[in-house]
């Protein structure tokens, strides 16, 4: 590699004013912030790091079978005053995994990234590749609705190919950041680098559950020119999913 390829640590103003799209911040709700003051510290960690906007996404899966949309609609109003105490503005949405109660959910009403898009985050499995997976992707299509597919690099079943169709099918994939500083271990670090070179990722989230982790890897995440500026792009669309533009200071 030549002398300004090397990799290099993000710009300490990298985040200033930027819109993150996939956290758990919502107290107590499923396996992310567990209490109101990890929350506040929380939101105050990454008001610290320049973030402006931000997309609360609980777990809505058979593990919690409280969150609904009525019950996390809820929850949120009551989270709110948090977050505009902090200088946030924010959104409620949902990271839907897509298991044996997934198209229930349908019924109560989706909780989307972007309404007016119809734009929805779903996950799936780690280990294993449900047999449902593709017939809940394509029934979400034949509705209209938009499909966001959260940290792709972390599906210990999916390759190339795999993301190769998701894309073709029109699905958008999103980046969870600190894959990319080896948060998940080494192959996920290397299909995320993949992946962001090749163009595939649509959005970027921190994926945030607790401060420790996201603050021991994110120090770490060492990047080339061509993947920051992609980096940057991926949070330039994050302000587009949200609809306005970022808060500037």
């Amino acid at each position: 590699m030549g002398l300004f390829d090397r990799k290099k640590r993000l710009p300490a103003d990298f985040f200033q004013g930027a819109t993150d799209m996939h956290s758990h911040l919502l107290p107590g709700v499923d396996d992310g912030f567990q209490t109101e003051d990890a929350t506040m510290e929380g939101l105050h960690y990454l008001y610290g790091l320049g973030f402006r906007q931000l997309i609360l996404t609980p777990h809505v899966m058979t593990d919690y079978a409280d969150n609904n949309r009525p019950n996390l609609v809820q929850w949120y109003d009551a989270f709110l005053p948090m977050a505009d105490g902090c200088g946030f503005s924010t959104r409620l949405a949902a990271e839907y995994m897509l298991d044996e109660q997934f198209l229930s959910h349908q019924q109560e009403g989706w909780l989307y990234l972007n309404p007016q898009e119809k734009i929805l985050l779903v996950e799936t499995s780690y280990m294993y590749r449900s047999p449902d997976m593709e017939e809940y992707l394509y029934e979400l299509t034949t509705c209209d609705n938009q499909v966001v597919i959260a940290h792709p690099e972390r599906y210990r079943y999916a390759d190339r190919e795999l993301f190769g169709r998701w894309k073709e099918s029109g699905y958008f994939l999103q980046l969870n950041l600190i894959s990319l500083a080896g948060g998940y271990g080494k192959p996920a670090k290397e299909t995320a680098l993949y992946l962001l070179d090749a163009g595939m990722y649509d959005y970027v989230g921190t994926d945030l559950h607790k401060i420790s982790t996201f603050a021991q890897w994110l120090p770490e995440m060492r990047l080339r020119d061509h993947q920051i500026d992609a980096l940057h792009k991926l949070y330039e669309n994050n302000a587009e999913l949200y609809g306005q533009p970022a808060k500037q200071e």
